[in-house]
C-alpha cells in the first residue's frame, strides 16, 4: 500500500478508466486481517469510484478469513497425518 499511496494517481492514468473502480480487487488476494484493515483504510476515503468494488472485496476478504479460521484446525490435523 505504500507504493500505491505514492503512485496511485500515475497508476490510474496508465490503466484503462474502466479498470480504476476495480482496483481494490487487485489487492484482495491476501487473505489476512492485516490486509483487510489496510485495504479498508486505504480506499475508504477515496470517493465513490471505489465504493462498490471495495464493499465486494471487503466482504470477500471477511469470508476468506472466516473460512480459513474455521477450517485451520482440521487442515492442520490433516497435514499432521502426513508428517
Amino acid at each position: 500500500y505504500d507504493w500505491l499511496e505514492e503512485n496511485l494517481e500515475a497508476y490510474e492514468q496508465k490503466i484503462p478508466a474502466s479498470s480504476i473502480p476495480a482496483l481494490p480487487g487487485v489487492m484482495a488476494g491476501i487473505c489476512t486481517t492485516k490486509n483487510l484493515a489496510l485495504m479498508e483504510a486505504f480506499f475508504a476515503d477515496r470517493g465513490d469510484k471505489y465504493k462498490a468494488s471495495l464493499a465486494r472485496q471487503l466482504e470477500s476478504l471477511r469470508t476468506c478469513i472466516n473460512t480459513r479460521e474455521y477450517n485451520s484446525a482440521a487442515f492442520a490435523e490433516f497435514l499432521a497425518r502426513y508428517n
